[in-house]
């Protein structure tokens, strides 16, 4: 990787992936990771961190209160971006995906379990259709 210049911190790239430090005194040092192509349409903003339900996100808050995943994703008000592996400063748009409040719980309890992520949607396929 190599480094990448941003007037508000550190960031890295392997041309697939951007890998930059969030502003934080209270969480210590975190670093969050975005696609490449999606890095022009963020680095204009400072992203910092907020710790939520144990996990930690990346947010700014220019023009009012925004998590970058949902910046990335734009999904609608009444859905949410459930990162797929539980980690949320995990951005890449392979690790999201828009869902209802409810599969994005679901997800998360299937993560706690140790049920990984194709395995939890096969036995939710199964449980309806079965």
């Amino acid at each position: 990787m190599r480094e990448i210049a941003w007037k508000y911190g550190v960031a890295f790239t392997d041309d697939e992936i951007v890998r930059f430090q969030l502003g934080t005194r209270k969480y210590g040092e975190r670093w969050a990771v975005v696609d490449a192509e999606d890095w022009d349409a963020i680095k204009h903003l400072k992203w910092t961190v907020k710790k939520t339900a144990g996990l930690f996100y990346a947010v700014n808050s220019k023009g009012g209160f925004k998590f970058l995943h949902r910046v990335l994703m734009q999904p609608p008000p009444d859905l949410v971006v459930d990162h797929i592996d539980g980690d949320g400063l995990n951005n890449r748009r392979s690790n999201m995906q828009i869902c209802t409040h409810g599969e994005n719980f679901s997800f998360a309890q299937d993560r706690k379990r140790g049920c990984s992520y194709p395995d939890a949607l096969l036995e939710r396929w199964l449980s309806k259709h079965g």
